[in-house]
């Protein structure tokens, strides 16, 4: 793969993910402050931990993609989970970090 290609593949993928950015956005909101311990079953994550999951790992991802290589921390995504307090502030960071990442993404050199 050549740099153009690598270029052309960033942003096919950055303008799929703003397509999907919006129903995203709506599905975090739609975990209610009052029921975000509802799990469909005892083996699956509650609604909380998905929501503050799907809002960190697409920065995540993305932040990988920018700095070119993929490594997880998990003292460093509890942090990160631990200081969302309310639904709100879940649908406010993914708001706010998610958009910023995808330009910061955009803008690489190819």
């Amino acid at each position: 793969m050549d740099a153009a290609q690598a270029k052309f593949l960033v942003d096919q993928y950055a303008t799929l993910m703003e397509s999907e950015f919006p129903t995203t956005v709506k599905v975090l909101a739609a975990v209610k402050d009052d029921n975000r311990d509802y799990r469909p079953d005892e083996k699956s994550r509650t609604a909380w931990e998905l929501a503050t999951h799907i809002a960190t790992s697409d920065v995540w991802f993305l932040t990988s993609i920018i700095n070119g290589k993929f490594e997880f921390d998990p003292q460093a995504a509890k942090a990160q989970e631990a200081s969302f307090k309310s639904v709100n502030d879940v649908v406010e960071f993914y708001k706010k970090a998610f958009p910023a990442k995808l330009q910061e993404l955009r803008t690489l050199p190819p």
